[in-house]
Order: C-alpha cells, then sequence, then structure tokens
C-alpha cells in the first residue's frame, strides 16, 4: 500500500494545539484533552510502530533542514518514522535494526518515502544505495518516493493506513504535542530530558566529537527506549557547567535550575540577522553551549532511563547519576572508558 497524503485543519480545541502564548500552570492535561495514542517525534530519532503497538501514529515536524523518512512494510504491517538531517550527516547503520524488525522474516519489499522541503532536498543517490545495502541482507527490495512539503509544517504519519497527513493550524494556535502526546507528568519530565539531549548530543558530533551523527532509537514498538547515549565529549561538558553552577548557586546537589538562575541567565546571546533582524543567529558552539546549559537546568537525571527520584553517584567517578544497578550496567560499557579518567574513588 503506497504512502498517502492528505491535509487537516486541527480546530482550536484540538488536544494537539494550544492558543499561542498560553502557559499552562499544570503541564499534563486531563483525558480526554490529549492524544496518548500518539508520539511526538524528536529529531536525530526514530520510532517504530507495529500493530501491537500502544502508539498509533507518529507526530513529526518539518523543520528547516530535516527530512522525514517514512518506511512501512504491508505484510507485517509495521512502520519506522525518522527524523534526520538532510545534509546527509547522520549515521544510517541503526535502520539495519529498523529493516529488521519491520521485516520480521517476513516481508520481500519495504516502501519509503522521503519528505522533504523544496529548499532542503536529502542527498538521495547517496542515500538509496546504502539503505539499499542495509535491507539486501534481509532479502528486502526497497521502493522509493519523495514528497516535498513547506519547511516548518507538522506532520501525523498513521501505522495502519499509510496515510501522511498534513497538519493545518488554525489562526492563533501552536502546535502543543509534546504536551497532549504523553500519558503522565513523569513521562513528561523524561521526554523533556530528552528532547534537551538529543539535540545537544547531536551538536557535540558536529562541533566537537566529528563523525557521523547516530539516529537514536525513541520508540521500540512497544516503550520509550532509553534516552541518547552521551559520549565522553558530552559527559564531560555537562559536568564542567554543572560544577559551574554549583560553585553560582552555592549548592552542592545538582538540582533542577529555577528560571532566572544564574545559569539561565548566561545563555549566549547570539547576533542579530541582518536579513530579518528579529531573529538572532547563533554559531554551532554558542548553540552547543545553549544546549548544554538547558540539559543542566533540569538538574540531575538517571542517564539512561531519565528518573529523577531515588538515583545515586557511581561508586568510582562520584558522578554519573543512575537510578539503580541495571541502568548502571547497560550504560558501563560508554561511560566506562570516561569514568577511569574521571575516578575519584580511593579504590583501586
Amino acid at each position: 500500500m503506497p504512502f498517502k497524503l492528505q491535509q487537516r485543519t486541527l480546530s482550536a480545541y484540538d488536544p494537539l494545539v494550544r492558543p499561542k502564548g498560553d502557559i499552562r500552570a499544570k503541564p499534563i492535561p486531563t483525558p480526554p484533552n490529549r492524544s496518548p495514542h500518539l508520539l511526538a517525534l524528536h529529531a536525530s530519532s526514530y520510532a517504530l510502530l507495529g500493530p501491537e503497538s500502544p502508539k498509533r501514529g507518529v507526530i513529526a515536524h518539518l523543520a528547516g533542514g530535516t527530512t522525514i523518512i517514512a518506511t512501512r512494510c504491508e505484510a507485517t504491517k509495521r512502520l519506522s518514522v525518522a527524523d534526520v538531517d538532510s545534509g546527509g550527516n547522520h549515521d544510517f547503520s541503526s535502520y539495519s535494526k529498523q529493516f529488521g524488525w519491520l521485516a520480521e522474516d517476513k516481508c520481500p519489499a519495504m516502501e519509503i518515502v522521503f519528505i522533504h522541503s523544496p529548499s532542503c532536498p536529502p542527498p538521495l543517490a547517496a542515500l538509496q544505495p546504502t539503505l539499499r545495502a542495509l535491507a539486501e541482507p534481509l532479502g528486502v527490495s526497497l521502493s522509493f518516493s519523495t514528497q516535498e512539503l513547506p519547511s516548518g509544517i507538522s506532520l501525523q504519519i498513521d501505522r495502519n493506513t499509510s496515510t501522511i497527513t498534513s497538519l493545518n493550524l488554525a489562526p492563533g494556535t501552536v502546535m502543543d504535542d509534546p504536551i497532549a502526546t504523553v500519558e503522565s507528568h513523569a513521562q513528561w519530565k523524561v521526554q523533556t530530558r530528552r528532547s534537551c539531549l538529543t539535540p545537544f548530543q547531536t551538536d557535540i558530533c558536529k562541533v566537537l566529537d566529528g563523525g557521523k551523527i547516530p539516529i537514536w532509537e525513541q520508540f521500540d514498538g512497544k516503550q520509550l527506549a532509553p534516552l541518547p547515549t552521551l559520549s565522553d565529549t558530552a559527559r564531560t561538558t555537562l559536568k564542567i557547567l554543572t560544577e559551574g553552577q554549583m560553585a553560582q548557586t552555592g549548592s552542592g546537589s545538582r538540582k533542577a535550575a529555577p528560571q532566572g538562575s544564574a545559569i539561565m541567565l548566561t545563555l549566549p546571546q547570539g547576533r542579530v540577522d541582518r536579513r530579518d533582524p528579529k531573529n538572532f543567529v547563533l554559531s554551532p558552539m554558542e548553540q552547543l553551549q545553549m544546549g548544554a546549559m538547558r540539559v543542566v537546568s533540569l538538574g540531575a537525571a538517571c542517564v539512561v532511563c531519565g528518573e529523577t527520584e531515588g538515583i545515586s553517584k557511581c561508586a568510582s567517578c562520584e558522578w554519573e547519576p543512575y537510578c539503580g544497578s541495571r541502568c548502571q550496567k547497560q550504560d558501563w560499557p560508554a561511560h566506562k572508558g570516561w569514568c577511569k579518567k574521571n575516578r575519584r574513588s580511593s579504590k583501586p
């Protein structure tokens, strides 16, 4: 079944929108004023949805310079949706796992659609052979199509019907899907942390670490996936900034910074865009710094699952927070090298 495109205008009362300028005192609305059956997809991330998945669709945003890639297997009725950089700067090796999950050993063919703005087409000449090479060991053939849509538009991609719905907003409203699609305040806090960590780690890859940017799993078909794995550079950056915040506030704990605190006031200011004086332009390093400060302002949480209650520090480096041994073991392969370099324990 080929992907189909349609349009829908969201009313001012739709759970996915809110009035412009409206900031809710309580972040999570009560049913029926939310849409937990949908998933708000983050940048540099992908989601897997199947017939038994609690999520029935994905909300994605076609920001400037991004491409939305939707892949569907008709035989298994499974769908994957990814938000990637249009410049081809991502590591697409995760598609080997995606194709394996989509095929489930009984899918001879898949359809892939690249959704992008007219000004930022993806490098299809290089990307299509890469994806075909990843699908070939599974005996899966791929067919490709493209769809151009205006930059800044929001999309709803349904897992059952292969329908891509372009969402038009009623006057005086903005999208509110990060809040409308979560099921609890605890889940909202984790998703807020993910929405800060993902672009921060992406900027670390671009500016400091170099190399291709991972496409992180956000939803594994059944539940939310672990938070993006931080590189050594990212861990060091957050540690330095957090220690700076603690020194400024005179606090010995890594609590979330209130709005207006010193850590929030030191955000880079950027420069005025001469083409549009209302906009400010940040250099890549300034953007990275701003992203890091946003993460630090959230306070300490388990680096794997985002839990903020009952966390404890790694005994060796006495820094990295975990909610328990399970998450600590899961993060150990990535944390091991950094931990040894930053060891504070007197134990051998």
